[in-house]
């Protein structure tokens, strides 16, 4: 193929529909092979801007905008030949996402999370890590902390801001060694995984076990228009309990 027939002779236009709650200030958008997309948000147009990359460096945040509350219309106007690629585009910012079957909504950025799931909790897309904060109160003794159920790649857990372990095996828990008596910090990370962000969250087949291009081109009743997520964070309350050591009980041995 010589290069006048790699040249893109058409130009294809995406036009996506947005719902806010919310009106938002900024707004990144970030995508592959940005430099000659075209970007309208409600009708203006966008001005191209080298933002850094989201994940992967090939991902490049692009552009920012801001969205009104209620409906709003994003635009990408892309050179399409024979030897284009059409990929995902990320909406980038502090906000929410609530998500109803195949419908989302742009929300405030939830101010306190809880255990269980946080993908209900208004970070459905959320591909990042995310640290519980608790504080407990204590005697003195030697300190345990048990994280049975979660859903991540690996939890670290910290007390008073001393690193003490990563769990990633059962029984997930950690002696986190002698504390005093009183208030103490837990910080326990969750290191997140990519599914809900790159995975195929369209694939309707909940017990499939093979990971391969074939997920994202599902048709049929292996397709569907409602999110299908993985569950992300701490499930359950954290066990925490202090282990008394152990003292001799008598007189010492003559």
């Amino acid at each position: 193929m010589n290069q006048d027939e790699k040249k893109a002779e058409h130009s294809l236009k995406l036009r996506f529909l947005i719902e806010s709650e919310i009106a938002l200030e900024e707004v990144k958008v970030a995508m592959e092979n940005p430099e000659h997309v075209k970007i309208f948000c409600n009708g203006e147009s966008v001005e191209y801007k080298n933002l850094g990359w989201y994940v992967d460096e090939s991902i490049r945040i692009c552009g920012t905008f801001v969205l009104k509350e209620g409906m709003n219309t994003l635009e990408l106007q892309i050179p399409f030949g024979i030897k284009t690629n059409i990929e995902w585009c990320y909406l980038l910012g502090d906000f929410g996402v609530k998500v109803l079957g195949s419908k989302k909504v742009l929300t405030r950025m939830p101010k306190q999370l809880y255990y269980g799931n946080f993908v209900t909790q208004g970070l459905p897309f959320y591909a990042g890590n995310l640290t519980y904060e608790t504080e407990i109160e204590t005697e003195e003794g030697v300190l345990w902390v048990e994280t049975s159920h979660y859903r991540g790649a690996l939890l670290q857990v910290t007390v008073d801001g001393s690193y003490k372990r990563n769990l990633i095996f059962a029984p997930y828990r950690v002696n986190c060694g002698e504390v005093s008596e009183g208030r103490h910090t837990i910080q326990i990370k969750v290191y997140g995984n990519r599914a809900n962000a790159f995975g195929p969250v369209h694939n309707g087949n909940r017990s499939e076990t093979w990971y391969g291009p074939n997920l994202w081109r599902t048709t049929g009743c292996k397709w569907s228009y409602e999110y299908q997520l993985e569950e992300m964070g701490i499930l359950t309350t954290p066990s925490y309990w202090i282990e008394k050591a152990e003292q001799e009980v008598g007189g010492k041995k003559g």
